[in-house]
């Protein structure tokens, strides 16, 4: 073999061994982005759960805490209180609970110095207040009423859940959604889709800015306590729809 054979013959062996190291350098490189991929899909997985509501149940239901950490952003998924069915129908959201409720037809509490919260979604009107449907939280001993006021006599701030309709359809229920921080005193956000450009089924939306409503001024200085989770409607369950609560271990708002 002629020395420009020979050197034609490395230089093409070396090209191939090049090509040969790239080549592995990329199934290598695909690996570890696939890899990567998964991973955090499993993490992302592992912050969120699901709990289907049954209708018509009127006991305490456990709403499911996500493997990566406590409960901070809720979703209420197909909502409504239909007042052709029930005039003064609620369901309750209760956080720090004691476990022995849950599956008992008790009333979740937040009570003074017990460091509980309590949502409660009513379709009824308090004395003075003239729309239908109120959202109040409970946390302790105090009470925030979600209207124009902060009192039961001022407008409501949402009552979108609130409709009257024979026979029901599953058009007009709602989604709303919140947080509730570990912040000491936790800070309580409420958002409805639809509102103020807010969308519950996307975290990407939701701000303080186009929150409802937003309270961290608790005169309970204290962080929620330990303890269940629960929805339940009232003890008259005929009205209220609630198809599931999605749970995320991460607030929409950092």
């Amino acid at each position: 073999m002629n020395t420009l054979n020979k050197f034609t013959a490395l230089a093409l062996a070396s090209c191939l061994s090049l090509t040969f190291i790239s080549c592995e350098g990329d199934d290598k490189n695909d690996n570890t982005t696939a890899l990567l991929g998964l991973v955090y899909a499993q993490q992302e997985a592992a912050k969120k759960c699901e709990t289907n509501f049954t209708t018509g149940n009127n006991t305490n239901q456990l709403i499911c805490t996500p493997s990566a950490g406590k409960g901070r952003h809720f979703r209420l998924e197909g909502i409504k209180a239909n007042r052709s069915e029930n005039a003064n129908a609620a369901f309750y959201v209760g956080f720090g609970q004691d476990s022995a409720l849950v599956g008992a037809n008790t009333t979740p509490v937040a009570t003074a110095g017990s460091n509980k919260l309590l949502f409660t979604f009513y379709s009824g009107s308090f004395t003075g207040s003239a729309p239908y449907g109120l959202v109040f939280a409970n946390f302790s001993s105090q009470t925030y009423y979600a209207t124009t006021t902060g009192t039961t006599g001022g407008t409501s701030l949402y009552n979108d859940y609130v409709v009257s309709e024979s026979p029901e359809t599953a058009s007009t229920r709602v989604t709303v959604c919140f947080d509730v921080t570990s912040s000491t005193p936790p800070r309580v956000t409420f958002w409805a889709t639809g509102k103020n450009g807010a969308d519950c089924s996307n975290t990407g939306s939701l701000s303080l800015a186009n929150a409802l409503w937003s309270k961290n001024d608790w005169t309970t200085n204290a962080p929620i306590a330990d303890g269940s989770i629960v929805i339940k409607t009232a003890s008259n369950a005929s009205g209220i729809y609630v198809t599931k609560v999605a749970v995320s271990s991460e607030s929409a708002v950092k």
